[in-house]
This record gives C-alpha cells, sequence and structure tokens, in this order.
C-alpha cells in the first residue's frame, strides 16, 4: 500500500509512526507500506520505515526508484 506521509499523520497529534500505521496491520497484518513524503521530508520517512514502514519514495516519483520498491 502506498500512503502520503502527511495523510498518514493526519490523525495523530505527536508524530507517533508505530501508532498511526497500527490500524493497517490490524486489518491486514502482512500488509507492506511505502511511505511517499517530499525530498524535504525524508527523516521522517525514515522514521516511518523504522517504526515498521516496508519503504519509501520521495517526491518527485521516480519511475527507476519505483522498480526497488517490493
Amino acid at each position: 500500500m502506498f500512503i502520503e506521509l502527511d495523510i498518514l499523520l493526519a490523525d495523530v497529534s505527536d508524530e507517533s509512526y508505530k501508532k498511526a500505521l497500527q490500524p493497517f496491520w490490524q486489518i491486514n497484518p502482512t500488509i507492506e507500506i511505502i511511505i511517499m513524503a517530499p525530498h524535504r521530508h525524508i527523516r521522517k520517512a525514515v522514521r516511518a520505515v523504522k517504526a515498521g514502514a516496508s519503504d519509501y519514495l520521495s517526491y518527485p516519483i521516480d519511475p527507476d526508484e519505483v522498480k526497488h520498491i517490493a
């Protein structure tokens, strides 16, 4: 699943990435979550990956970069 970082964190007041990812894992524990974020938010995207997201992509999306996600 691809999700934009701001949308992921929209319902979480304290940037708790693990808390933001939990609803997706409750629906499907094996789901792979790819975070999409503008380049200026790469550190936040990395924090989301450390919290359990599978990977991240930065904007603008590079088709060659997408090939490496899986």
